[in-house]
């Protein structure tokens, strides 16, 4: 029951889903979340969070407000974690509702359904009903940015099927091209027409791309191909935290399917992130001959986004020396 508008980019695509919404409501002001990544290509960089890439940008973040994204392990709000999503979704309602909140008129909301830049964080499983909720209430759209969790990333087709919501405006870009450039979003059919000449660009809809696409969805809505992917996921929390309680370090492991996070700390009591400590496990495993990045707030957390179709003995390869890297990082054998 969607309408499908082709794209280039991820970037191109957040900038298609912000335009589309503004068009659709009439109200140029987005919301958008603290770990925020959307893109930093023209002005869809102001939904992207962290302001260094705006410095490169050249466009400042117009029509972007932000608020806390629900990150239990860094929430900066004292409050009980079952009722960080509250907290969260009680700020954008006034935002929304009281016209002395310094907000202009809201157009929209932006979120990544586990924040990928940000720290691959997942957020608790009441966040995003609660989101569609309140949306729906005000009348706004809510974009879903799938660009990096979509496409048999988190075990389902999209990460928003964990949490049985489904967005007015989807972002959709990365595997689904396979390593060829395309991108789109998905939207509603009551959101057309729309004007002739609605973000236009050359190369949107190239057929190769057209092609490796829908072979690529194809495999993907396989369901044990899915389902492989949500039981190593499990395996691999699992074994990250067996590596975790003999561990001074690893502060948190998060994660749903090939999503996982360890996020690294000076010490476990007090949180305090472990950006050197993390720059020195990933050189460490990348001499080892294993690729694994860092992101998060502080550059402290290892991710793992390895391709869906990694094969078992790699899998426990690469575990094997993410563990010595740690070992060694903490002065141990």
């Amino acid at each position: 029951n969607s309408k499908i508008l082709m794209t280039v980019t991820g970037a191109d695509a957040c900038e298609a889903a912000v335009s589309l919404a503004r068009f659709v409501s009439k109200k140029p002001t987005i919301i958008t979340f603290s770990g925020s990544y959307h893109g930093i290509a023209g002005g869809i960089v102001g939904a992207t969070s962290n302001y260094h890439y705006r410095d490169y940008a050249g466009f400042p973040a117009q029509n972007y407000v932000y608020v806390p994204f629900p990150y239990s392990y860094r929430f900066p709000v004292k409050t009980k974690e079952e009722d960080i999503s509250k907290v969260v979704v009680e700020q954008i309602e006034f935002m929304l509702r009281d016209t002395y909140s310094g907000v202009p008129p809201v157009g929209g909301i932006l979120v990544e359904p586990i924040q990928g830049e940000g720290g691959y964080i997942v957020p608790p499983d009441d966040f995003l009903p609660m989101l569609r909720e309140t949306s729906d209430k005000f009348s706004i759209p809510l974009i879903i940015d799938e660009v990096q969790s979509g496409i048999g990333r988190t075990g389902r087709v999209w990460a928003t099927e964990n949490y049985g919501v489904t967005p007015d405006i989807m972002c959709i870009s990365k595997s689904i091209g396979g390593g060829i450039p395309i991108s789109s979003i998905a939207y509603r059919r009551d959101f057309d027409p729309l004007p002739q000449g609605f973000h236009l660009g050359t190369y949107r809809g190239n057929p190769l791309g057209l092609a490796a696409g829908a072979v690529i969805l194809d495999i993907v809505r396989q369901e044990n191909f899915l389902e492989r992917i949500r039981v190593k996921g499990k395996y691999l929390v699992n074994r990250f935290q067996e590596i975790q309680e003999n561990s001074r370090v690893i502060g948190e492991v998060r994660g749903k399917g090939y999503m996982v996070a360890t996020e690294l700390v000076k010490n476990r009591e007090d949180r305090t992130p472990g950006t050197d400590i993390a720059g020195n496990v990933r050189e460490t495993m990348f001499k080892n001959g294993v690729l694994m990045h860092t992101c998060g707030h502080f550059s402290n957390v290892m991710r793992f986004m390895a391709p869906l179709t990694i094969e078992d003995d790699l899998i426990d390869r690469g575990l094997s020396i993410f563990e010595k890297a740690i070992r060694d990082a903490e002065g141990r054998k």
